[in-house]
């Protein structure tokens, strides 16, 4: 099920070579559960140059600025993600623009809806992203750039200086090449035996890159059998690729892109 915001005019670049997917599906549970406003966690407003905007507008004007792409929104038709508050907001603030929304009709995971929304795409390159972290959106251009120079199928964006309070920090763990040897944010994954000392530690920031034709082919000859799953991009999407030898690479931003998802975090760093 996809849908457009607007037909007419354009305010976001179109690109058919650059999709950019933002995942606005999640419930925002953590949140919720610790008092924060009844909203979904999209529209949870945070502090940017000094004034208030939601997490999903502050990752649209990123996007805007720095890559020309085509922006699909990922919701779910869940009751309790409040998706439908989340295309109100868009076809209301951006009436103009050609957003589209890829929408879930059953939970399919991070992977699974990025899969959803590729499926009947045509485009070369694929941006997954999430919209609560305080990721540094106007690098999107040069971190395309090197993917497209080193070949990549895979890039996950990374920072080696996570800074106080992130995320599984120093879970990913990279050779000299920056190719990603062990995901450790893996459920399953136990601590690699041998010695790892030689290898850098790295923390996710969320954001993915990956050619279009490769993740949808990869996703289903390793998920998409039978009925549809819930699969997770980070903890089970790429740790299949690295478990079948397939190349990861990374993208080092050298710097914190805090994720925002509870309420401490969300105090700490999106409400200065």
């Amino acid at each position: 099920m996809t849908r457009l915001a607007c037909e007419n005019g354009c305010k976001i670049g179109v690109n058919s070579e650059v999709d950019v997917l933002l995942l606005a599906g999640g419930k925002g549970s953590r949140l919720k559960q610790g008092g924060v406003v009844d909203l979904p966690k999209p529209l949870v407003p945070i502090q940017i140059d000094g004034h208030n905007v939601p997490m999903i507008e502050n990752a649209i004007r990123g996007v805007s600025l720095g890559v020309r792409s085509n922006l699909v929104i990922l919701t779910s038709l869940d009751p309790d993600s409040q998706s439908d508050m989340v295309e109100e907001y868009i076809q209301r603030t951006h009436p103009c623009s050609r957003i589209s929304f890829s929408v879930e009709d059953q939970p399919l995971g991070t992977a699974g809806a990025a899969n959803k929304a590729l499926m009947p795409r045509r485009s070369n390159i694929s941006i997954i992203s999430p919209t609560d972290t305080l990721f540094p959106f106007h690098s999107l251009g040069r971190i395309v750039a090197e993917h497209r120079q080193k070949k990549s199928k895979v890039t996950w964006v990374v920072t080696s200086q996570p800074g106080d309070g992130a995320q599984n920090t120093g879970k990913i763990l990279t050779d000299g090449n920056g190719r990603v040897i062990y995901d450790l944010e893996a459920a399953d994954t136990e601590k690699p035996k041998e010695d790892t000392t030689h290898l850098h530690k790295m923390t996710s920031v969320g954001v993915v890159i990956a050619d279009r034709e490769y993740f949808v082919d990869q996703f289903g000859q390793h998920f998409n059998h039978g009925s549809p799953k819930v699969v997770d991009l980070y903890r089970q999407y790429i740790p299949k690729l690295l478990e079948i030898g397939e190349r990861v690479d990374t993208f080092d931003i050298r710097q914190p892109a805090q994720d925002l998802g509870t309420v401490d975090r969300l105090n700490r760093y999106g409400r200065n």
